[in-house]
């Protein structure tokens, strides 16, 4: 028994013109739906024509980002004079020394990486000079003595 047949009928062999017509339809349905994304996407990306139009759109959202990027300056700029502001700045030293009146052996915080690194560059400098103060100190004793 070959491929395509069952116990009853033979497999019937299908006609190469129909295929041939159902491959050519298919085949023109894709270049129709290709040519359609092909210009829809186009279409889409073309700012000039979206602007045209959708203006009121462009207005709002270019509205929306001017007022969300004023609101954000605005609420900076307010916290920051209101944190530097002088009553502000005596309430936090007042509240900062109660603090430290109340636990001062919390008082000491972790150095900061920029002092240890000024405290490690001080004390390699301060090693080497002190050890070419003392090789002159002791070339210079053994002239004398020598």
């Amino acid at each position: 028994m070959s491929a395509g047949e069952t116990n009853d009928h033979p497999a019937a062999a299908p006609d190469p013109d129909a295929l041939e017509r159902e491959v050519l339809e298919a085949r023109a349905g894709l270049d129709r739906l290709t040519t359609e994304l092909g210009r829809r996407g186009h279409s889409f990306f073309d700012v000039r024509r979206q602007v045209r139009r959708h203006p009121l759109t462009l207005v709002l959202t270019g509205l929306a980002v001017v007022a969300a990027i004023g609101g954000v300056t605005t609420l900076l700029v307010r916290h920051h004079r209101r944190r530097n502001h002088w009553l502000a700045r005596a309430r936090r030293w007042r509240r900062e020394m109660a603090e430290a009146l109340k636990s001062p052996s919390e008082l000491r915080r972790e150095p900061s990486a920029t002092r240890k690194l000024g405290v490690a560059g001080g004390t390699a400098a301060a090693s080497v000079l002190a050890k070419a103060v003392a090789e002159r100190m002791v070339r210079a004793a053994r002239k004398q003595g020598g």
